[in-house]
């Protein structure tokens, strides 16, 4: 039996979506939403933590330097030191989706 394909939402449908609920054009609502994606980026980049309340905390890992094997040429290569982004979504965003019950936050 195939594996059954699943639903992509693209940005371009939440930025309908909001734009559509918030009355706002939808090149604003892509310029805000760019804006706060970029906003998160940079303080990534700056190795500060973002918390979004009732959503979750984007920070970095910091991955220490190790050697690996390719598997091609049978070679060791050192992997340096580096930093990778992660997400962690908060409980109350957890359990609404494990519960399948969508709560609204307090505007």
């Amino acid at each position: 039996m195939p594996k059954e394909k699943r639903k992509r939402v693209r940005s371009a449908d939440l930025i309908k979506s909001v734009a559509i609920k918030t009355g706002f054009d939808k090149q604003d609502v892509s310029s805000i939403i760019k804006s706060y994606l970029n906003e998160i980026k940079s303080s990534l980049l700056k190795d500060e933590d973002v918390v979004v309340r009732d959503f979750g905390l984007f920070s970095n890992k910091k991955i220490g330097e190790k050697d690996v094997h390719n598997i091609h040429t049978g070679l060791f290569v050192t992997n340096p030191e580096h930093m990778f982004p992660k997400f962690k979504f908060c409980l109350n965003f957890r359990e609404s989706i494990k519960t399948g019950v969508l709560v609204k936050d307090e505007e």
